[in-house]
């Protein structure tokens, strides 16, 4: 299983899995499906690229599979030599 470390602004890392990385992305596609730009009290934000959203979807998608599914298999080696 990846894990990646996050910095925190506590000063320490916490790793995160691909799984964890996922739900991450899925919540993000989530608000900006919801509402891609806001504005409070005069300040207008954007949120992220859709598709750039997607795209870590997808590859973190793949990542979590390959963890819960004892990675991936290579089949047909030509030793080279």
């Amino acid at each position: 299983m990846v894990k990646f470390l996050i910095h925190h602004a506590w000063g320490f890392f916490m790793p995160k899995t691909n799984a964890e990385r996922l739900a991450e992305y899925e919540a993000a596609e989530t608000a900006v499906l919801l509402s891609q730009s806001y504005s409070i009290s005069g300040r207008s934000v954007t949120r992220a690229n859709l598709n750039e959203i997607r795209k870590a979807i997808d590859y973190y998608s793949q990542m979590a599979d390959r963890d819960t599914n004892g990675g991936i298999t290579v089949r047909g080696i030509t030793p080279v030599g």
